[in-house]
């Protein structure tokens, strides 16, 4: 089994706490041409902020033939204190043959 980690940002990074906004969740996309296990997480959360505006969620796209795992997929919209958090992104699983995916997703 391989494991990967996996870290990429889109647009600007900021502390949420010296801003009065925070950033969105960026965006991961996986194909894999077979099986894919997923047991950990793949995130494109939003940064939650202390402030008056958090970013929205971004997207999860995964493509593959079959897919397994007790994993986690989020691509949730932040929170803030002052006003209310922003909506959630999208995940999208393209999975070509019958799957046994038990995981959680937000």
């Amino acid at each position: 089994m391989k494991k990967m980690k996996i870290a990429a940002f889109l647009g600007e990074e900021k502390k949420a706490e010296e801003t009065y906004y925070s950033v969105g969740g960026g965006a991961v996309r996986l194909t894999v041409g077979g099986h894919l296990t997923l047991g950990g997480e793949v995130l494109a959360k939003a940064q939650d902020t202390t402030s008056y505006t958090s970013g929205a969620g971004g997207s999860i796209w995964i493509d593959c033939g079959s897919l397994s795992g007790d994993g986690f997929l989020s691509a949730r919209g932040g929170s803030a204190v002052h006003t209310w958090g922003s909506g959630g992104g999208r995940v999208a699983l393209y999975v070509r043959h019958d799957d046994s995916f038990t995981g959680r997703i937000e």
